[in-house]
């Protein structure tokens, strides 16, 4: 997930028994590491230098590149600045078999702007304004 917030969704991800790799600016990795740490214990949270494999990983973007299934950008990739924006897609283009967006069409561009046709696209129902999109990389 790209902008994990608090990192809730890494939660949830996890109680399903998915892994989960959060990928945000290093000063919210720290916030997120609080509190996955507190909820689920050290023992489930990989920090980005740490050697031992764990379900949830904290990464900064300068991380290296692993390979995922799915990314996930919800309610931030149009509040970056555009380059900013332009570089987690190629990476992600790179890394990613698809990409499910969550994001408003109301700020200065769009996810569709940056990344073309989705596959599927369709209002968010739990956010007036929002679109949620599914894209093949």
């Amino acid at each position: 997930e790209i902008g994990a917030c608090m990192g809730r969704t890494a939660y949830y991800a996890h109680l399903m028994g998915m892994e989960y790799t959060i990928v945000d600016l290093p000063m919210t990795n720290v916030a997120q590491a609080c509190f996955l740490t507190s909820a689920l214990g050290h023992d489930l949270v990989q920090l980005n230098e740490e050697d031992e494999p764990q379900p949830i990983r904290i990464r900064p973007p300068s991380a290296p590149l692993e390979q995922y299934d799915i990314a996930l950008n919800v309610d931030s990739l149009p509040e970056m600045k555009q380059d900013t924006a332009k570089q987690y897609m190629h990476v992600v283009r790179k890394c990613c078999g698809q990409f499910l967006s969550v994001n408003t069409e109301h700020r200065y561009f769009t996810v569709r702007e940056l990344m073309g046709p989705a596959l599927s696209r369709q209002p968010y129902w739990l956010r007036k304004g929002y679109v949620e999109e599914l894209y093949q990389c």
